[in-house]
């Protein structure tokens, strides 16, 4: 594989990249069977590649791995929350949105956009940031009691993996919902599990 330097591999930002055109084509208005095709892997894709990189120092250093992450996905969220949020009525005027905001809603969205909650209408895709943030501190979790229970092995990130699968997978088919989408943000964390495979069996 080409390499930009020692550090960076580009197959990963060339797989990134291809995600990223798949996830346009996905939102284009394509036919059924392509979108049905890309929604197959086009999300697990990204969490996988980022799960790939975690490194496990962090298992004994919670709080850099938790600021980084603050750092990462949080203060972005909060930054083009606000941004966009103080812009909404300039947006209403210009008909980009459909809802005017007085100072009550505002105050309201301001609240849940600071508590990671609250997407503005223009940045909804920012929701997977969020999603992110929660997979990547339950994925430590994980790693840790891993190296609680078996700290020369990784059978119990492996089973770990699997069992938040199928959970995920039978509470998305009996439609259950569960309070910020708890249900999604568990099988979303099987996908950042899988960099063990992966990455400490050089598969």
């Amino acid at each position: 594989m080409k390499t930009i330097n020692a550090q960076r591999d580009t197959s990963f930002d060339i797989a990134k990249g291809i995600a990223i055109i798949l996830m346009v084509i996905g939102h284009s208005g394509t036919t059924d069977y392509i979108k049905s095709f890309i929604y197959l892997f086009h999300l697990p894709a990204f969490y996988f590649i980022s799960g790939y990189f975690f490194n496990d120092k962090y298992v004994n250093d919670k709080i850099t791995y938790a600021k980084r992450k603050l750092n990462q996905l949080y203060k972005p969220f909060i930054i083009y929350g606000i941004i966009f949020l103080i812009l909404s009525p300039l947006f209403y005027e210009f008909h980009i949105i459909n809802k005017p905001i007085n100072i009550e809603i505002f105050i309201q969205n301001l609240f849940t956009t600071l508590i990671f909650q609250h997407v503005e209408e223009l940045l909804i895709p920012f929701w997977f940031l969020r999603s992110l943030f929660t997979v990547s501190i339950l994925f430590l979790i994980i790693r840790w009691l891993n190296y609680k229970i078996m700290p020369f092995n990784n059978l119990y990130t492996i089973v770990a993996c699997i069992v938040l699968f199928a959970i995920g997978a039978i509470l998305g088919v009996k439609n259950v919902h569960l309070p910020a989408q708890i249900q999604k943000r568990i099988c979303s964390t099987s996908f950042f599990c899988k960099w063990v495979l992966f990455k400490n069996y050089n598969i």
